[in-house]
């Protein structure tokens, strides 16, 4: 204590000299109406700007919450829009946002917990699992196109085959005319994947999308995939050699899309019994 007011009493023509340039300034805002205008303009400035710095961190720490609701809300309208339109869909002739095949899907929103992109075999890992009805087998979207499928489950969690996994192969089909082909990657640029089975005789161009076909009942039909990229054709081959550049950036996954194909089990159960006869 003693040390405090010594140090006042050293100090003390310091201190006065605040006091009296903190009155003055008080004197002059109080009795001249353009400085008092001045100083309230510049200290509204000043609050102003402290709110939206404060406004921009509140925001920011409750960003996650808001993507998730968002993420919820989109599931929600992708089951009642029957995927009509959108970044990841493309509509061919003939099949209308009402037809039988936009009802056969529900989708659960989840968000990726778990994700590698620099391996052979990837995998990803969502936060949903059997409780929220995840299945083994059910294909996963991401806003922009296909994500892989489920592979295995457990209560709360659940592990996808990435589309960038040397064993994931999906029946796709070119989005112009329709000619089935197969996506693969090859284990290298998890930016890019190789087009299978893609006949010499078609016309290909750079920039034609590759979608899903729908074919396999894991995948609903018509997901954006990927763009051709690079097209090229050997004397001997019946095929193309074509590369695409994948639409989905799985480097930035954050939400995912479960979906459920409501009629898949009485399809797979009817050509298993055409295949056992």
């Amino acid at each position: 204590m003693y040390r405090i007011i010594q140090f006042l009493f050293d100090h003390r023509a310091f201190f006065v000299f605040i006091i009296l340039e903190l009155a003055s300034v008080i004197l002059i805002f109080q009795n001249n109406a353009y400085q008092r205008a001045g100083f309230l303009n510049s200290s509204n400035t000043i609050v102003a700007n402290i709110l939206s710095v404060s406004d921009y961190v509140s925001d920011f720490f409750t960003l996650k919450e808001v993507n998730s609701k968002l993420a919820d809300e989109n599931a929600r309208l992708r089951e009642q829009l029957g995927f009509s339109g959108g970044d990841i869909i493309s509509d061919l002739p003939g099949r209308s946002a009402g037809s039988a095949s936009s009802v056969l899907y529900t989708y659960i929103e989840a968000d990726v917990v778990n994700n590698s992109t620099r391996f052979s075999n990837n995998f990803i890992t969502i936060n949903k699992g059997k409780k929220e009805g995840v299945e083994t087998g059910m294909s996963v979207i991401g806003s922009r196109g296909i994500v892989g499928s489920v592979k295995a489950v457990s209560d709360n969690f659940a592990v996808i085959y990435s589309v960038l996994h040397k064993d994931m192969m999906v029946s796709s089909m070119l989005e112009s005319t329709g000619d089935i082909c197969t996506v693969k990657w090859e284990g290298k640029d998890p930016l890019q994947a190789s087009v299978l089975y893609i006949p010499r005789h078609l016309k290909l161009m750079k920039g034609e999308k590759i979608v899903t076909s729908g074919y396999n009942a894991v995948f609903p039909p018509n997901i954006s995939i990927g763009t051709i990229e690079t097209i090229s054709l050997r004397d001997d081959s019946p095929f193309y050699d074509v590369t695409i550049n994948l639409t989905t950036e799985f480097n930035k996954l954050s939400h995912v899309y479960v979906v459920r194909n409501t009629l898949r089990q009485e399809r797979d159960s009817l050509e298993q019994l055409i295949r056992v006869e």
